[in-house]
């Protein structure tokens, strides 16, 4: 997303971080304070018990109801349209029913399925998920977030966009989703009194500053006064001047004082506010020159590498304070893992969570990520261009399903982006992976009913070393998990092709999942019962064996367990 002012907007800049350790631990840990272990309780996601149908195999007009409960122990109705209209793109042919009208998605029919060759290819296995420990590992559990295993996960972007929220939404958002991010204490507190297990994050850019403001002290401000005299914390190009992304300066993560000063007012933040750890927005700059101010050969596409930086150094009879050989992204990694072992040595034991992108840059350009807690990833995965999805999923799966705290924010701006953007969040989900479809944009909670789909354990497992190629399955990427009761099996299936159709056998007789509005949440989409009524979620009543995936869509299926 564009840069925006930071004083109540979210900054999502995109740029990357990372440092050397041993000299800048010896000034950051003193000031940090304690050395001992706190662990989050685990937090709270509502229990989805099932979603169930009546399914009457051959009619066309009957329509399903399911069931919803969430933890407050209220139950909820919804109901689905005829088997003849489906919502978001997609549309069903019944074993004898009638064809609805297709709105150039998804048709699905009894006849088998064909396999074409595959197109787009399969993906790179893994850019950045290297060997490189994290000294905070265990820090503020991860165990301590909501396990995703077997469930679906909610994040949020900041809220207050749409504020101040009534009591009800600040129930929903506090029991139905896992945290936020960029809160006064005043306003966390509001969500901690329904649910203390609601975690927050602090906000901070991640190797960048300007006069914009954020929380400092529980209270917005800037401190840009403090920062700008110190010239030697500055990133300086060729000519002398500071790299700057649309009036961000960029920092020398090489500098310890610098570092110190960024970790130790970190803590200080987190603190006042309460919070859990910090989202360190905007962690992408300078890779493939992002955000670089040229002239720098050192940032020159066709120098990356280790070699190449030294080379750069030696070719402008220049001395940089950078270690020999050292390029930018193990700069980075250095710079994280200085991070990463300073808020090891706090007694909260802070989360540390970068927005790093959507990964989808050239090779010797990324970071070794193996060292952070948790991340945010904006953009790369959204239908329209297969070799950015590709890549990108094959650079999140070792994080996914090594248990990293993992955020997928995603801007759908139509019914078929929704789905297709909550498909992918499902062919990704590991034990703490978690999503939010800003479809609007506004800094609110946003949901939509398929999330109260119960969910249970994946039957396809994560295949990091094989990235998507692990789940493809006739031109397609497909997941299956089981219900919560294990009575059930759910269908996922994504085209990501933006020139083909394909079609896929199903597994046996399905009946296709689909959904219809959702998005901002207000207390009009909240009943009485604190469940979601701003969207609905059928269930077909007619079974099929196969689907044909347009460009660019995903479908969603549920069969009988097997």
């Amino acid at each position: 997303m564009p840069i925006r002012n930071l004083q109540k907007l979210n900054g999502d800049l995109h740029f990357p971080t990372r440092l050397f350790a041993s000299t800048v631990l010896a000034l950051v840990i003193p000031l940090l304070g304690g050395c001992g272990f706190f662990h989050l309780d685990k937090l709270s996601l509502r229990d989805e018990s099932g979603l169930t149908s009546s399914t009457t195999t051959g009619t066309s007009d009957s329509s399903t109801t399911g069931t919803t409960t969430n933890t407050r122990g209220a139950t909820g109705t919804t109901t689905g349209g005829t088997a003849s209209t489906t919502t978001g793109g997609s549309t069903s042919t019944g074993t004898g029913g009638t064809t609805g009208t297709s709105t150039g998605g998804v048709t699905s029919t009894t006849t088998g399925g064909t396999t074409s060759t595959t197109t787009g290819g399969t993906g790179n296995v893994g850019c950045c998920f290297g060997t490189t420990a994290n000294p905070n590992e265990g820090a503020v559990e991860l165990s301590g977030l909501p396990d995703t295993t077997s469930s679906i996960g909610v994040f949020n972007d900041q809220l207050g966009g749409g504020g101040p929220y009534s009591s009800a939404v600040i129930h929903f958002i506090a029991t139905h989703t896992a945290g936020t991010q960029k809160q006064l204490k005043a306003d966390s507190d509001s969500y901690k009194a329904v649910n203390p297990k609601f975690l927050v994050l602090a906000y901070r850019l991640a190797l960048s500053s300007n006069s914009g403001q954020y929380i400092i002290n529980n209270q917005w401000a800037s401190d840009w006064s403090t920062v700008n005299p110190h010239e030697s914390w500055f990133l300086h190009n060729d000519n002398g001047g500071r790299h700057s992304s649309a009036g961000w300066d960029i920092h020398d993560v090489t500098n310890p004082d610098y570092i110190n000063y960024w970790t130790s007012s970190t803590v200080q933040n987190m603190r006042a506010t309460d919070s859990g750890g910090v989202f360190a927005d905007s962690f992408a700059v300078g890779q493939w020159q992002y955000g670089i101010t040229l002239p720098d050969i050192r940032f020159d596409p066709g120098l990356a590498g280790p070699a190449k930086w030294a080379q750069a150094q030696l070719g402008l009879g220049k001395v940089y304070d950078y270690p020999t050989g050292a390029d930018w992204s193990r700069l980075m990694t250095n710079y994280t893992v200085a991070i990463e072992t300073a808020f090891s040595q706090t007694p909260e034991r802070f989360l540390y969570v970068p927005n790093i992108g959507f990964l989808s840059y050239p090779p010797g350009w990324h970071p070794d990520l193996a060292a952070i807690d948790g991340f945010m990833i904006e953009d790369g995965l959204e239908p329209g261009n297969t070799s950015f999805w590709l890549e990108a999923f094959a650079n999140i799966v070792p994080f996914t399903a090594a248990g990293k705290f993992a955020i997928l924010q995603f801007y759908p701006k139509s019914a078929a982006a929704v789905d297709f953007t909550f498909a992918t969040y499902l062919l990704l989900k590991g034990s703490h992976t978690f999503v939010n479809l800003m479809g609007s944009g506004k800094l609110d909670c946003h949901y939509y009913k398929i999330f109260d789909l119960h969910v249970g354990a994946a039957v396809d497992p994560l295949t990091p070393q094989q990235g998507p190629a692990g789940i493809l399955y006739q031109n397609v990427y497909r997941r299956r998990f089981l219900s919560k009761d294990g009575t059930l099996q759910y269908t996922v299936l994504v085209n990501p092709s933006t020139t083909s159709s394909y079609s896929v056998t199903l597994d046996g007789p399905s009946y296709q999942i689909t959904q219809a509005g959702g998005g901002d949440v207000t207390d009009a989409g909240i009943d009485a019962g604190g469940n979601y009524i701003g969207g609905t979620l059928s269930i077909s009543s007619t079974a099929v064996t196969s689907v044909t995936l347009a460009p660019g869509t995903a479908a969603f299926f549920q069969s009988p367990a097997n």
